[in-house]
């Protein structure tokens, strides 16, 4: 992303100028020769420009005016700036001295930029003199493939780490488990699992249910160390059969049916049933039941569908749960007022699934965020280089208002070329990704062989280099390449009727207390993504009957340090 620097004109040359940077030497710095039209001098500034906390004050300074307000309004510990409607919030990145005592809010900060994995609504209920008497949260994107599926020195879900570092073993127990990846428990983790505690006990859960919910997070722990292999390719003393049905191809090797049965015993189920339904999938044909053993990877399919499922009750259960305790003295609405948590714009050295939907939802709520920006640039020009608008009818009397008024309006395309390629029927990006996951015998391959037949001649669309899985999109912001190879296994999100039979009637009565999250209205919710642009959309028209404001928060660098001139972001 481009940014600007502070310079001294040297000598002017119409239409140019001869400029020289004010952070170099002056005996080692050279001069450069730019458009005058690009230099915002800053006698045109107002002379406090740091006390201005609204941009729109500034007049068309443009970019290079407001980037300098900023860091004038940094440095000085002002943080917030409004421009028109909007509130911009400034990362500081700042340090604690080590005489400062924990909790600190720059720690907090530093905290939260590293754990907002999450997407949420939080709804706050006012009561009829204007003060809060409720509050309920709704999540969104629950990243459930996380729970079978961690890379590098990536973390699973706090609360496995917790509980590890809680057993017998203490902080190695991290390391047995399968789903845990490389990372193991800390000392903090240890810490942080007496907090949880007490913050279920606050909540109103009794010791039962605590125990329960201790129960399933470990069940899903072993679960993730229970493994598959075809027994004609062991000798009869290395398994152990009994466990499995007749006509079975698939074995447990003996040292394995200890994680089996430990698995069995926290779900509160018989290690018999746990092992045919994790290696015989249950039909319904015309009103008859029949049983078709599995093969070894529709056998680790069903392990971790079992898994996401029950985290997925639990997860939603606690969430219920804690809505219900904080609405619990809540009076007839009035009002409310909705908090929108949302991920910000996201490119990585490497972009998977997560990505494409949070940079999917960005998408679809630039074009809610730009009309109000639009309504702001009346009065402060920066540019239409970001405009996204909601559709062109609502804005059709408004520039023709703008025209007859003498103002310059020039001339752009709605950029809608992004959603229309990413959500349009029937070739868009997630309706062929929902299409692959159905398809049997489909791979990564063949969804990227799809994609660029689809689109690649659309100027939003293009093969990335030589690689044969990657793709690259053009953002509203910028462009963003994905990888295929995670998309298929990431979007999956169906679970077998006896998967969900055995949650609800064969394990302990907690789970079946749990009623599953959401159940599909339609087929194409059997995907994740299907699910979250559902609520994506579900959300966006809720937002519509609001009046809305927007905070913007913008890191002033990629280093996450204090203001730089030489590493901060354009605005």
């Amino acid at each position: 992303m481009d940014g600007y620097t502070l310079v001294r004109i040297v000598e002017t040359q119409p239409p140019n100028l001869v400029v020289r940077p004010l952070d170099e030497p002056a005996a080692t710095s050279s001069c450069v020769v730019v458009a005058a039209a690009a230099v915002v001098q800053l006698a045109s500034l107002p002379p406090s420009s740091a006390a201005v906390d609204n941009l729109v004050h500034l007049g068309s300074s443009g970019e290079a005016g407001a980037l300098h307000c900023l860091k004038r309004r940094f440095l000085r510990h002002h943080i917030y700036t409004n421009v028109g409607k909007l509130l911009t919030l400034l990362q500081q990145y700042t340090q604690p001295t080590h005489v400062e005592m924990p909790p600190h809010v720059y720690q907090v900060a530093a905290a939260a930029f590293e754990a907002a994995l999450r997407w949420k609504l939080v709804k706050l209920q006012l009561n009829a003199s204007g003060k809060i008497d409720g509050c309920a949260v709704t999540s969104y994107l629950l990243e459930k493939s996380r729970l079978t599926r961690v890379e590098g020195h990536e973390r699973n879900y706090h609360i496995f780490y917790q509980l590890c570092a809680n057993m017998e073993h203490s902080t190695a127990a991290a390391g047995e488990f399968a789903f845990l990846g490389q990372v193991g428990a800390t000392q903090e983790d240890k810490a942080a699992f007496g907090v949880t505690m007490a913050a279920l006990d606050a909540l109103g859960f009794t010791p039962a249910e605590k125990e329960g919910v201790v129960a399933i997070c470990k069940g899903i722990l072993y679960l993730g160390n229970v493994h598959f292999h075809t027994n004609d390719l062991l000798p009869q003393k290395a398994y152990d059969q009994v466990t499995f049905p007749l006509r079975c191809t698939l074995v447990f090797l003996k040292d394995n049916i200890i994680r089996l049965q430990q698995a069995a015993a926290l779900l509160q189920c018989l290690p018999q049933t746990l092992a045919t339904r994790l290696s015989v999938r249950r039909l319904k044909v015309r009103g008859e039941t029949l049983d078709m053993p599995l093969d070894k990877e529709h056998a680790s399919d069903a392990r971790d569908a079992l898994v996401k499922a029950l985290y997925s009750r639990l997860f939603h259960w606690l969430l219920q749960r804690i809505n219900a305790t904080m609405m619990k003295h809540a009076t007839s609405p009035r009002s409310h007022i909705l908090l929108v948590d949302i991920f910000g714009f996201e490119s990585f050295d490497r972009n998977g699934f997560e990505q494409l939907c949070i940079n999917f939802a960005n998408e679809k709520l630039q074009q809610v965020r730009e009309l109000t920006d639009f309504f702001c640039l009346r009065e402060y020009n920066m540019g239409f280089h970001s405009i996204q608008l909601f559709h062109t009818v609502v804005f059709d009397d408004a520039l023709d208002r703008y025209r007859r008024e003498g103002l310059d309006v020039p001339k752009f395309e709605l950029p809608y070329k992004q959603l229309e390629v990413m959500d349009s029927k029937p070739k868009g990006i997630f309706t062929l990704l929902d299409d692959e996951v159905s398809i049997p015998k489909s791979s990564e391959y063949s969804l990227h062989s799809k994609l660029v037949t689809a689109h690649g001649k659309a100027s939003t669309v293009f093969k990335a280099g030589k690689s044969t899985l990657t793709f690259t999109l053009v953002h509203y912001a910028q462009p963003v390449t994905y990888d295929c190879a995670d998309l298929l296994a990431k979007n999956k999100d169906h679970v077998a009727d006896d998967i969900l039979e055995f949650c609800q009637q064969e394990c302990m009565s907690l789970l079946g207390e749990m009623a599953p999250p959401s159940p599909p209205t339609t087929r194409g919710d059997a995907t994740i993504s299907a699910a979250f642009r559902r609520q994506l959309k579900e959300l966006l028209a809720r937002l519509k009957d609001t009046s809305i404001h927007f905070i913007r928060c913008i890191k002033p660098n990629h280093d996450q340090v204090l203001w730089n001139d030489r590493t901060t972001m354009g605005c």
